[in-house]
């Protein structure tokens, strides 16, 4: 297999620091690794330095700096992003990183002459306000309007369009860029800093409440699974007698994390720091129509005073509705497998998590 050196955005977060562990430990053919991020990369696991990492801390909108890291670089893994889903979505960072970040780092690697480009994108490009049960890949983009998370889910439906479209774009001494999309599920593990944070934070105020009747199922992967699937589509576009079999296409990402509802798969994470989990379950309908008349007064106060709330009704509807996805394409096309069964993925997440709140019995 041919060298690779491989430039990581996003680097310091979640998502890139479990890249940069998997390039390490379990891609010899990568000879270099250049790690981009507009915070300052540490790396954040232990594990030994198998090749030379360069920190470059600088913003992927700034075309001469991203320009000037791209030098050498075969292939790009673009994870940098921002999340927003909140009442008042951060459009301004959603615009400028998922969009236009992705517009410049790919027209700088083709001017660069970078071989292949992998971007990180989500389900929630597909995810909309109705349930899906194992979507697989055929189904076309939703139309922006439909999207549960209309704001972030477009942002990263636009870069993913870009991206797609510029497969097998010419680049420098006669040769083509390929690229390919990966849209992973939520995810859990070591450095996450949204999903089980914030359901411990919760159940930090005395017990966790269930919303909904408990029958939607959602699907969760372990960010080191995740990680890997990104090695994976790396020497599948690095190999001309593969390339073609994931290049132009995108790929939902998933793992053999049990399929269950959200509180039923979190009860082992808020348990592991002694809390627990109401029997009782608030109304699924009763909540979201408050929080309807809650975010009407909200919308009314924002000309004057901005009021963000992070549980949102669609947030509330996200979890009370089923939303599960079809993870064989990537297992077939570029042979990946999820490298941490279970019981593993489990075992390396409550280390962390037991980390973030003190054990109910110290309180």
């Amino acid at each position: 297999m041919s060298e690779q050196v491989v430039m990581v955005t996003g680097a310091a977060g979640f998502l890139g620091q479990h890249i940069i562990r998997e390039l390490q430990e379990n891609a010899p053919e990568v000879s270099r690794i250049v790690a981009l991020d507009r915070l300052p990369y540490l790396k954040q696991f232990d594990y030994a330095d198998r090749v030379e990492v360069d920190k470059v801390q600088c913003d992927i909108c700034d075309c001469e700096a991203v320009m000037h890291a791209l030098q050498g670089v075969t292939c790009v893994i673009h994870c940098a992003g921002v999340v927003s889903v909140s009442l008042f979505p951060d459009d301004l960072g959603l615009r400028k990183v998922n969009i236009e970040g992705t517009v410049n780092l790919v027209a700088s690697c083709l001017e660069q002459g970078v071989r292949n480009f992998i971007y990180t994108s989500t389900v929630d490009a597909m995810v909309t306000t109705q349930p899906c049960h194992n979507l697989d890949e055929s189904s076309p983009l939703p139309d922006p309007s439909q999207l549960i998370f209309s704001a972030y889910g477009s942002s990263k439906q636009r870069a993913e369009q870009y991206v797609l479209a510029c497969n097998e774009s010419q680049i420098p001494k006669g040769n083509k860029m390929y690229s390919v999309v990966l849209r992973p599920t939520v995810m859990y593990g070591e450095l996450d800093p949204h999903f089980i944070p914030a359901i411990l934070q919760n159940a930090r105020k005395g017990m966790l409440m269930r919303i909904g009747d408990g029958e939607a199922r959602n699907q969760s992967t372990y960010a080191g699974n995740v990680a890997w699937a990104h090695v994976c589509a790396m020497r599948t576009l690095a190999n001309p007698e593969t390339r073609r079999n994931i290049a132009g296409q995108v790929f939902f990402i998933t793992d053999d994390t049990p399929v269950l509802n959200t509180f039923d798969f979190c009860e082992t994470f808020v348990k592991s720091r002694g809390y627990e989990i109401s029997s009782f379950k608030i109304p699924f309908k009763l909540l979201y129509y408050l929080l309807c008349i809650v975010q009407g007064f909200l919308w009314f106060l924002g000309p004057f005073i901005e009021i963000n709330l992070k549980s949102t009704r669609n947030v509330i509807k996200y979890i009370n509705e089923e939303h599960t996805f079809n993870g064989n394409n990537a297992r077939e096309m570029m042979e990946y497998q999820p490298k941490y069964d279970y019981k593993e993925s489990l075992s390396r997440s409550i280390l962390y998590y037991d980390t973030l709140i003190p054990h109910k019995s110290q309180l």
